[in-house]
């Protein structure tokens, strides 16, 4: 687009802002005085067309009144022609309108004569001539009106004329007026300058004109729009017309007492002539004040943009960073004002820059612009540099002192580049992930997100962005992924746990069974007490599995955490070591918490013989405890499912051999151990992992090799109520009972079978839900327990225990399960169930659980 100056604007915009006022102006003028001028043109003619009008409707009423006067002249009887006669003459000679005045009688005959001119012979001749076959003698004697014929060729005067005619109950009168006399009246309205007037006849026939220009009945004027309207009404019409092939404005006036009209026309150029007159003096004005506007506008314009050139300059000092400008005064309101924002502007992008400023240091993270190179050379660098790297922007800019390139871990510095020149090459934003190592050496995991800035033809030049810190955010997602890891390894313990309480309970089960058929020194029952034995102690692992999957039945009750630990330390210092030293500092003020004493007493058990374990040679190993606050933001951070509280927190440290990152991500792992084989299951931490979360509470492990281990535990404080423990029944012998066993096992069932009978009970079997629903559905009125395993295929225990509730609300079932089913806690409150007995069970606990179930009364707990 092509520039130009300001004074060449400023100079043509002044002169159309000046001339177009004075176009306006000018056709404001011409268009306010169209109008008036209009109006006085249409009403000047209108006087003159209504004066004409008055005069000639005076002229030929004087006509009318002689005409009518004759006719109404009364006599007594019969008319006495002879007196009519000298009557008519006297009228005659009097009338400056009649030419001639006839009297006729009734039939239609002329008795008298009258003539204005003319010689007796004539007279004579129209005596007695016979006027009754006229359309208008019937017409007169019928009615005795008073009518106008039309313009008729006189044979008398030999010239146009009109008559006259009026009737009485004797006579009737008719009078010839001369029409070439209206035009010699006319002339006498004066000096009508280009204005000319027509005396139109009531078919639109030219009459009669001022000027006499025109011959009588050669001009018909009726086709012209505003004679027509005239013609058709009684009111007086203005307009234009086109008359012998002139624009003309014209007037009609009619004239009602005999039908005609009055036309005064007038030329347009002359009616408008004052009108282009004046038009023409205020275009002369204009045109002189334009011409001394225009001179005075370039004056001006060449002033204003001296002004204006003078603030470009300072502006453009204010560009390039220059805050003590000399601004000028002016006395021009507007210019005054521009200085004055642009002082402001001034002021505006010093404090932007300065907000921008702060906002690049109070960013979190670098902001960077660098050259599209590899050493990362950076022209601008955000104050965030330090906190990310160590490094101030100084260090950075120009590479002074270090290129971040440099500060990139040596693993992911190749990676990094590539994926940004492969981005830059396709212009695409990009966003990856490094690590750095600060100015201080430490590791920093950072998020960058970044931008080739490209030329006009399209070449990378620079590369901005942000570069953030996401250590924590990546901490975070490891151990929610190690969270979800262990939760999955849960599941998986829980189900293998379950398979293997089932197998162990028909193991146990049937050793019993078979213990009670030998007798006393039967060599057999040594080999059956080791089958109890071997299945006892494969329980108490598989209880170990159950912990860490949180699936173990526990006796939660108000405890005091010190009082267990001492007592573990206790027990522990009798066998310990003697290299090995403990050291105790609980320093709790109150360490009373909700749990099950023997699970952290098992606990607490196994991480001190690991760390016992962990030092062969010796050591320290220390114990201590405090209270500690946790907020939301370390609740989050920690990784478990903990809430903002007080906590007891439980440190348990040795001086051993510490451990590797490796074995730290696998520590918590069921049957993952460093020991030798034979030496340990891999479940202790398992479980201890396990308790503390059933705890609701968190285990976290600092360990380095070579320098010892730490396990910090934390565990809710709490005081309030503790769950109810069953109450102790008696273990007797529920003979003579009918109790429906639902087991998907079939060992199972058959041992189950077994125990109930050798127990003197009569035994139902159903192998899954459904066929258990459908026995009891029979035999409800007969059975008086019904034993249900919780999982099962096609319909699990909870659906079953429902219909069958359905069917006897009062039913009583006790639950049967390799593991706590949290499915099923909602139900042990109801009225019908009287327990769970967790597999695998002896002989002995379903011995105290059918007991607790019958002294239960029917429909009570």
């Amino acid at each position: 687009m092509p520039l130009r100056p300001l004074r060449r604007i400023l100079s043509v915009q002044t002169t159309m802002v000046l001339l177009i006022p004075f176009v306006v102006a000018g056709i404001g003028v011409a268009a306010l005085l169209y109008p008036s001028i209009k109006e006085d043109i249409y009403l000047h003619q209108q006087q003159i067309a209504v004066t004409v009008a008055s005069r000639i409707g005076s002229y030929l009423e004087d006509a009318k009144s002689t005409v009518r006067g004759v006719a109404l002249f009364k006599t007594n009887g019969r008319p006495d022609w002879h007196t009519m006669q000298q009557i008519v003459d006297a009228q005659i000679a009097a009338s400056e309108t009649l030419r001639i005045i006839y009297v006729l009688d009734k039939p239609g005959k002329v008795k008298a004569v009258g003539l204005k001119t003319g010689t007796e012979a004539q007279r004579q001749d129209l005596l007695e001539l016979d006027l009754s076959r006229n359309p208008a003698i019937p017409r007169l004697s019928e009615h005795n009106a008073t009518i106008w014929s039309d313009s008729f060729l006189s044979v008398v005067g030999g010239g146009l004329s009109v008559a006259i005619a009026a009737s009485s109950e004797d006579m009737m009168a008719v009078g010839e007026v001369q029409i070439h006399r209206l035009s010699a009246f006319l002339r006498q309205v004066g000096d009508l300058g280009q204005e000319s007037i027509f005396i139109l006849d009531r078919y639109g026939n030219l009459v009669a004109d001022d000027r006499g220009r025109y011959t009588a009945q050669q001009l018909n004027l009726s086709n012209l729009p505003l004679v027509r309207r005239g013609m058709e009404g009684i009111a007086m019409h203005s307009g234009n017309i086109t008359l012998a092939g002139r624009e003309m404005i014209g007037c009609y006036v009619p004239i009602p007492a005999i039908g005609w009209g009055v036309l005064v026309t007038q030329p347009v150029n002359v009616a408008y002539h004052t009108l282009w007159t004046t038009i023409g003096g205020i275009s002369v004005g204009a045109v002189f004040a334009l011409l001394v506007g225009i001179a005075l506008s370039m004056r001006m314009a060449r002033k204003l943009a001296g002004r204006f050139e003078q603030l470009a300059t300072h502006a453009r000092q204010i560009a390039d960073g220059k805050t003590d400008v000399d601004w000028p005064e002016s006395s021009i309101f507007e210019i005054s004002e521009l200085t004055a924002d642009l002082q402001q502007m001034a002021r505006k992008i010093g404090e932007r820059e300065q907000q921008l400023d702060t906002l690049m240091r109070n960013i979190p993270g670098l902001v960077y612009r660098c050259a599209h190179e590899g050493d990362w050379t950076f022209s601008f660098v955000s104050e965030g540099s330090r906190q990310l790297t160590g490094y101030g922007p100084s260090d950075l800019l120009g590479n002074s002192r270090i290129s971040y390139n440099e500060t990139i871990h040596a693993d992911d510095r190749d990676r990094v580049w590539a994926e940004i020149l492969a981005a830059l090459d396709e212009h695409e934003p990009y966003s990856l992930q490094y690590r750095i190592v600060t100015a201080q050496g430490k590791e920093k995991t950072v998020l960058e997100h970044g931008q080739g800035l490209l030329d006009p033809k399209g070449e990378v030049v620079a590369i901005e962005g942000i570069i953030t810190d996401i250590s924590e955010q990546v901490h975070l997602e490891q151990q929610l992924r190690h969270s979800q890891k262990m939760e999955s390894i849960g599941q998986l313990a829980g189900g293998v746990a379950h398979d293997f309480n089932n197998m162990l309970t028909a193991i146990i089960g049937a050793a019993e069974l078979m213990m009670m058929e030998l007798k006393e020194g039967d060599p057999l029952r040594k080999l059956v007490e080791t089958i109890t034995s071997a299945a006892t102690k494969s329980a108490q692992l598989v209880r170990k599995l159950l912990l860490f999957s949180r699936k173990a039945t526990h006796n939660m009750q108000q405890i005091d955490l010190h009082r267990v630990l001492s007592e573990t330390i206790g027990m522990l210092e009798r066998s310990i070591d003697k290299r090995i030293e403990v050291v105790t500092n609980l320093a709790a003020a109150d360490s009373r918490i909700i749990g099950d004493a023997g699970q952290l007493d098992n606990m607490f058990l196994n991480m001190l013989l690991n760390a016992r374990d962990a030092m062969p040679n010796g050591g320290i190993l220390r114990v201590a405890s405090r209270l500690c606050a946790v907020d939301e933001h370390f609740a989050r951070q920690i990784g478990f499912a903990v809430k903002p509280g007080s906590y007891v927190e439980v440190a348990i440290s040795d001086t051993g051999t510490g451990m590797t990152p490796e074995i730290l991500a696998h520590i918590f792992e069921p049957f993952f151990t460093t020991k030798e084989v034979g030496k340990g299951t891999g479940l202790g931490l398992a479980a201890a992992y396990g308790t503390v979360k059933e705890h609701g509470g968190t285990i976290q492990v600092y360990s380095e090799p070579g320098q010892g281990s730490t396990f910090k535990i934390l565990l809710p404080l709490g005081i309030g109520a503790v769950p109810q423990t069953a109450a102790q029944f008696p273990a007797e012998i529920p003979r003579g009972k009918a109790i429906l066993l639902v087991e998907d096992e079939e060992l199972l069932r058959q041992v189950g079978n077994a125990m109930l009978r050798d127990m003197g009970c009569k035994v139902l079997l159903a192998s899954d839900g459904k066929e258990g629903v459908e026995i009891f559905a029979e035999h409800s009125d007969e059975i008086d327990l019904v034993m249900l395993d919780v999982v099962m295929p096609t319909v699990n225990g909870r659906d079953a225990f429902r219909l069958m509730k359905e069917i006897d609300p009062g039913v009583r079932v006790l639950f049967l399960s390799g593991y706590a089913d949290s499915s099923v806690e909602d139900l042990m409150n109801d009225i019908s169930v009287t327990g769970f007995l967790q597999k695998p069970y002896r002989l002995e606990e379903l011995t105290l659980a059918l007991s607790r179930a019958f002294s239960i009364e029917r429909g009570t707990r």
